[in-house]
């Protein structure tokens, strides 16, 4: 029936109105974060990005009051069901179908503005970290780092140890006896005492074990100590690779964002090759669209889907490659829930250490003279 069908069909606007609030807010909060994206764009992305908000403000004017908008439509569908009667109730279908059909087009452009809102929307921190910074950041905060060189402390403490074991010894030793002429149990004399004294050094010529591990200690020294320097050079050199790899997603993901955008754009153009009327047929004949604009509105939907897929996976990627910076700093810090807690270190702060003065040195190298004289393990 006719009038059931304009019933049904106006029963659609209102959540066609929603759809449009919908898409009015995401507008809005696209514009709030504008200044945002601004930071870290370049003047000709700032002309292209404004380009973009345009466009799409213009796209939503028109689907709300344009010739062939929202207004436009409720206004024709108002004209069929005033010209509805029961000589015209095969042309009132054939207007309802073609009214039906522009406004399934209409909606689906319609939704089409907020996903190019929340795609403009998304954002990432980018972090403005010098490799000397993230290094100190690391140092300082790093308890394996922190152990590391405290052991190699313990190491440098072991060769005095072991040193101390290998110096001289000086003893004055002396002693006396004082004893009795007769049988008299107290009657000491002088002429009957003695005293002696007596200087000993003991000379480290003949300690082999204290010197074989002296000289163990002294071997451990340095391995230890180029174990903690290569470490520390590991670090240096993943936390530099960590940061170019990191702004290496952050501008993977604006591509990604700039191939959305023109999926989105591909699609809308192709449903309004849709809305081209066909070419006239013969009388009696059905109009036909054309098959090459529904297989390209096709392809359309499906490069829209993996551009949104790939910039999806592009923003999981940085996500996950920021997760792995803050671990490598030793900054990463937990709820109570075993949650990462994101902003859990403001990289811009003044009071991050910039420079390498507040970190401690490593313990000196053993001189490569005394590594030379040290005896042998094996030596007698």
């Amino acid at each position: 029936e006719p009038l059931r069908s304009l019933n049904d069909a106006e029963a659609f606007f209102q959540p066609v109105q929603e759809l449009f609030a919908v898409a009015e807010r995401d507008i809005l909060r696209m514009n709030e974060i504008v200044p945002e994206r601004e930071l870290l764009m370049r003047e000709d992305e700032k002309l292209l990005f404004e380009r973009d908000r345009e466009r799409l403000n213009q796209r939503f004017r028109d689907l709300e009051s344009g010739e062939v908008g929202f207004e436009a439509a409720v206004a024709e569908l108002g004209r069929i069901r005033a010209a509805y009667s029961e000589e015209t109730r095969e042309q009132t279908t054939d207007d309802l179908m073609a009214w039906v059909q522009s406004f399934v087009q209409l909606v689906e452009r319609l939704s089409l503005i907020p996903a190019q809102a929340r795609l403009e929307v998304i954002t990432v921190d980018q972090i403005s970290l010098e490799p000397e910074a993230a290094f100190q950041i690391a140092l300082d905060n790093r308890l394996d780092f922190m152990n590391g060189r405290a052991a190699l402390v313990d190491r440098w403490r072991a060769i005095q140890i072991a040193a101390n074991a290998l110096q001289s010894n000086v003893s004055i030793t002396g002693g006396g006896d004082l004893a009795t002429a007769t049988n008299n149990p107290v009657d000491f004399r002088a002429s009957t005492a003695n005293l002696r004294l007596g200087l000993e050094f003991d000379a480290p010529l003949a300690r082999l074990l204290e010197r074989n591990g002296y000289r163990e200690t002294l071997i451990q020294y340095q391995r230890s100590r180029r174990e903690l320097i290569q470490s520390r050079d590991s670090l240096q050199k993943g936390l530099r690779a960590l940061l170019r790899t990191l702004e290496q997603r952050r501008l993977q993901l604006e591509i990604q964002r700039r191939a959305v955008s023109i999926a989105l754009r591909r699609v809308e153009q192709t449903q309004l090759a849709l809305l081209t009327p066909p070419p006239p047929v013969a009388p009696g004949a059905r109009a036909q669209i054309n098959p090459t604009t529904a297989i390209n509105l096709l392809g359309a939907q499906s490069s829209l889907q993996n551009s949104q897929n790939s910039f999806l996976a592009a923003w999981l990627n940085y996500y996950a490659a920021r997760l792995r910076l803050f671990r490598e700093l030793g900054v990463m810090q937990l709820d109570p829930s075993g949650r990462w807690v994101e902003n859990s270190l403001d990289f811009q702060a003044p009071a991050l250490p910039q420079s390498s003065e507040s970190t401690e040195t490593l313990p000196p190298p053993v001189p490569l003279g005394v590594l030379e004289l040290a005896p042998s393990v094996n030596s007698g």
